[in-house]
């Protein structure tokens, strides 16, 4: 049974958070990495949330070019109703991870199913009777436990911050995962593994929200 030390931050922006890390495997050395991680992906999503309540005609080449690569929209011009399911997720998350009481523990062991994983957010009922999550998709409601993030991840901080991200919708807006297609590589342009990725599946997809999160912000 894993043993869990934690600390709180009170961080630069919004309100304090804790981070919990395994006492076994020099795990202490991971905790002010983790808070910088968290930190960031706070500001990821606020600049974000900005841009999005903005519109997208506000946005860069760059920025809309993200738009219609990790949400497949075939154009620069989404359609109202994609724009809004996007700006909808995205604000869901930016909230969670304002809330008070946010927690994310850090490890060095694998998952449940004895795999190696980035991160992942543990799966069984949400007894919240938020309405609006529990609008969100066939995984809506499902994800209810802690933010976790391998300690793998912080050799590259904007990895972290992305599995945060990607761990986060689940977490607070019920998003999927879909496979290979719906995953990106690790490479600075996070293009997906394979192709086939649909339009309704990349709205519903963590890692789109991630990887759009991501370059919307370092990559404008």
């Amino acid at each position: 049974m894993t043993i869990w030390r934690g600390n709180s931050h009170v961080p630069s922006i919004g309100p304090k958070f804790h981070v919990q890390w395994a006492m076994l495997g020099g795990m202490d050395a991971h905790e002010t990495d983790t808070a910088s991680a968290v930190v960031e992906a706070r500001k990821v999503l606020s600049y974000v949330k900005t841009g999005m309540d903005a519109g997208y005609k506000s946005f860069t080449d760059s920025q809309q070019a993200y738009l219609d690569k990790y949400f497949v929209l075939g154009s620069e011009r989404p359609s109202e109703a994609d724009f809004d399911e996007i700006t909808k997720v995205l604000l869901l998350t930016h909230n969670g991870m304002f809330a008070a009481g946010l927690k994310v523990k850090i490890s060095n062991t694998a998952a449940s199913g004895g795999f190696v994983t980035a991160g992942y957010v543990t799966r069984h009922k949400n007894p919240r009777s938020d309405s609006v999550l529990k609008t969100r998709g066939n995984h809506a409601g499902m994800y209810s436990g802690n933010i976790h993030l391998h300690q793998s991840e912080l050799n590259t901080p904007r990895s972290a911050v992305r599995t945060i991200i990607h761990e986060a919708t689940h977490r607070y807006a019920g998003t999927g995962d879909f496979g290979e297609q719906g995953y990106t590589d690790g490479s600075l342009s996070l293009n997906f593994r394979q192709a086939g990725l649909t339009n309704a599946q990349a709205l519903n997809n963590a890692e789109s929200y991630a990887a759009f999160a991501i370059q919307f912000f370092y990559l404008r």
